[in-house]
């Protein structure tokens, strides 16, 4: 039996966390390169949210044709990725060492736990899952600004960075594939077209780009230095 072709989101997928890990290692300090790809394994939970998005907001073909497969796994890694790259490629001379890893997956589980439980309540409480996810991201981003202040440049930056980059990419992406735009719910709420890109990924690109930096520098406990400031980039992400 011949192996099933590969799908436009699958490939896709692919290519934006390719690009971005070949980014962070020739453009980021290791240290924050290695940041990059953790940021990566601590959002993979999310992938097992992506299903709820499905005909609401869209409704990719996947490689054997179920509602949760690699392809969700690799986009929930590569969203995260460019989240925290945009914003490290910004401030790199100017963040400081993280805790260890271990420590940092830790202190990830009880956000990580009330931001997917918050998610859950408004989604079963009716709230459309893409007007939910853009909420849970809101609040997320505004609650790791109040406990992190230092961290609200990040979240500014991250905000206008990702919205701009994960345009680009979904345009370009169409351009070279004209037929993958009809796998969102072209319909719907988040449906309308903005530069031939449903206003969905465009808000969300927005909101999740102030949050993630937000919640991984808090996990982590990356400080925002107010200047650069050579020392201060130079520390390792250590192991467990």
């Amino acid at each position: 039996m011949p192996a099933p072709a590969p799908t436009p989101y699958l490939i896709a997928s692919a290519a934006y966390l390719a690009l971005v890990v070949a980014l962070a290692r020739t453009t980021l300090p290791p240290h924050q390169a290695r940041l990059t790809l953790l940021a990566a394994a601590v959002h993979l939970p999310a992938a097992a949210f992506v299903p709820f998005l499905e005909r609401a907001y869209w409704m990719p073909a996947r490689v054997g044709g179920g509602l949760l497969g690699i392809e969700d796994v690799l986009i929930t890694a590569a969203v995260a990725s460019w989240a925290w790259y945009l914003v490290a490629l910004r401030f790199a001379g100017r963040l400081g060492a993280p805790v260890p890893v271990r420590e940092a997956f830790r202190r990830s589980l009880v956000p990580g736990g009330a931001v997917m439980a918050g998610y859950l309540a408004l989604w079963l409480g009716g709230i459309d899952p893409m007007t939910a996810l853009i909420v849970t991201c809101v609040v997320g981003a505004l609650v790791g600004c109040a406990l992190q202040p230092d961290l609200v440049p990040l979240a500014a930056w991250g905000a206008a960075a990702l919205a701009v980059v994960w345009t680009g990419l979904v345009a370009f992406t169409f351009a070279l594939e004209p037929a993958f735009v009809h796998e969102w719910n072209l319909a719907g709420a988040w449906g309308r077209r903005l530069l031939g890109v449903p206003l969905g990924e465009i808000a969300w690109a927005a909101v999740f780009g102030a949050f993630w930096p937000t919640f991984l520098g808090h996990v982590f406990r990356v400080p925002l230095h107010a200047g650069a400031h050579a020392g201060d980039s130079m520390g390792e992400v250590t192991g467990p």
